[in-house]
């Protein structure tokens, strides 16, 4: 009685296909293309390049307040124009065209907190989830994610397969016509779901990610500056504490202020400065920053695995 038929699970392949990349600050970071929210975190590591987030301080209130207004301009985008490419054009390359990236970067403004985001302008052209990475001796590296969204999916079990069937479309698509990510048939919901790897210039390899929804390109983005801009060693990345702007893309929650909600262990200078600027501040349970696990693979074959204390997981070597 559902949507879903047999012909269109006959009809499913599994796509190979060109990630997505972008240079930051000599770092080569891939991704997952969309219907993913890969685009998301390279559009805010592409937003953030033209400031030195080192100089400033890790968890000082004028690095947080830099990344989280980039995440609102790309957040905003990703609203306004990203689909199924299947079904719409996606203003790929031009989110992360570096002309494109300075012209909204200019839309940052150091003091002040942004309540309402505008998009980007595209000129139209003719024509659960759970996280995991692994690396072997021989320098192969796998970074994999999967969902079925919400706990239970939408909690139909097909009989005999054991197949939990998601419910990611009806929290990811939109309903007005005319929107690039509107219902249809066989179209992908654009989803949260990505995965990460970088190249160093020297020459060390890293493949990483985690769960949680609009949390993911956020979360992501943090790791990684922590890793690339503070030198922070990989486990210590992950613990610094985490913050999450929202709302994100959820439908449910588009209509909802602003909020930055801070993880414990933010100095209270920061988190001052932070409300000076006009950002609505809550405090966030001490497990709500996600899952991350990263490898770190230097160019002499040692491997440091990092995982989260937020939830279980570890790192294992064999």
């Amino acid at each position: 009685g559902g949507l879903l038929t047999h012909d269109d699970l006959a009809a499913y392949a599994c796509e190979i296909v060109e990630p997505l990349t972008i240079s930051y600050r000599g770092n080569i970071v891939f991704t997952n293309p969309p219907a993913s929210h890969g685009v998301l975190l390279l559009e805010i590591l592409g937003l953030i390049e033209g400031s030195d987030l080192c100089a400033m301080g890790a968890q000082s209130a004028e690095a947080i307040h830099t990344l989280v207004e980039a995440k609102k301009l790309a957040y905003a985008d990703r609203n306004a124009a990203f689909g199924d490419p299947a079904f719409v054009r996606n203003p790929l390359p031009r989110v992360l065209d570096a002309d494109y990236l300075e012209e909204r970067r200019r839309q940052i403004d150091p003091s002040r907190a942004i309540d309402a985001p505008p998009p980007g302008v595209f000129p139209e052209e003719l024509g659960d989830t759970t996280y995991l990475c692994v690396a072997d001796r021989d320098g192969n590296m796998i970074s994999l994610i999967t969902s079925i969204s919400s706990e239970f999916g939408c909690a139909d079990l097909i009989d005999g397969t054991g197949i939990l069937l998601n419910n990611r479309g009806g929290r990811g698509f939109r309903a007005e016509p005319g929107h690039p990510n509107v219902f249809g048939a066989g179209k992908r919901a654009m989803h949260t779901l990505h995965a990460y790897m970088v190249q160093t210039p020297d020459g060390k390899r890293i493949a990483g990610g985690t769960p949680g929804g609009d949390g993911q390109p956020q979360w992501n983005a943090q790791v990684l500056t922590n890793l690339l801009d503070f030198g922070l060693d990989p486990q210590a990345a992950i613990d610094a504490p985490r913050w999450t702007a929202m709302p994100g893309t959820d439908p449910e929650f588009l209509d909802r202020p602003f909020e930055l909600v801070l993880e414990p262990g933010f100095p209270d200078e920061t988190v001052a400065q932070l409300r000076a600027r006009g950002h609505r501040i809550t405090a966030a349970d001490p497990h709500r920053g996600g899952s991350a696990h990263l490898i770190v693979r230097h160019p002499s074959g040692v491997l440091i695995g990092a995982n989260d204390p937020r939830t279980d997981g570890g790192v294992a070597g064999f």
